[in-house]
């Protein structure tokens, strides 16, 4: 149970009670409209962290040398809003069967066998991220990881006379691209 609400295999809410009972009913009607404003809040949350994600980008692309970019991406708190939002969603996202969909095996078997356990899996990551509230967790995740990779890049920059913007863009977008084309802009640049 996250916040209080039932969710089926798939993540998704459902109802508390079935039958025909009033109090089941009620119970059922009351679970639904909790969970409609928890998807509400999410979508408010997913979309409010993507504005304020690509907002903070575009003043490292836009306007890398304004005072005020400057102050905003060298304060360590940049980046806290996307770290608050990611641990309300990763609480609410939270199952009984999250931990063993990231790292399925049993220690006893691992040692038993001599195999190596908790080996992440293609299938449970694809059942994980197709709930949707582990999906705006991982998006608000990769957002907060991007940031701070591109405020990185940012930080550098200035200091050493890089040029950013365009590995800033790509690191927003295809991070481990952005990260490649800052090493070689480096050096060719020759700040490496």
């Amino acid at each position: 149970m996250a916040a209080g609400l039932l969710h089926s295999r798939e993540g998704k809410p459902q109802e508390a009670a079935r039958g025909g009972g009033a109090a089941a009913k009620a119970a059922a009607a009351a679970a639904a409209a909790a969970a409609a404003q928890q998807e509400a809040l999410v979508s408010q949350l997913f979309a409010a962290s993507t504005v304020y994600a690509v907002a903070v980008a575009a003043l490292m692309v836009l306007l890398p040398r304004w005072s005020v970019t400057r102050r905003v991406v060298r304060s360590p708190l940049v980046l806290g809003p996307l770290a608050l939002v990611y641990g309300l969603l990763l609480v609410w996202s939270w199952q009984p069967d999250t931990l063993s969909l990231i790292l399925p095996g049993s220690l006893a078997e691992g040692i038993k066998g001599l195999s190596p356990q908790f080996m992440p899996s293609i299938a449970g990551i694809c059942t994980l991220f197709s709930r949707w509230l582990n999906a705006a967790s991982l998006w608000v995740h990769l957002l907060a990881v991007n940031l701070f990779a591109a405020r990185e890049m940012y930080l550098e920059g200035q200091a050493h006379g890089v040029p950013t913007q365009h590995s800033i863009l790509l690191c927003m977008t295809v991070a481990p691209i952005g990260l490649l084309s800052h090493a070689v802009t480096k050096a060719v640049a020759g700040r490496s």
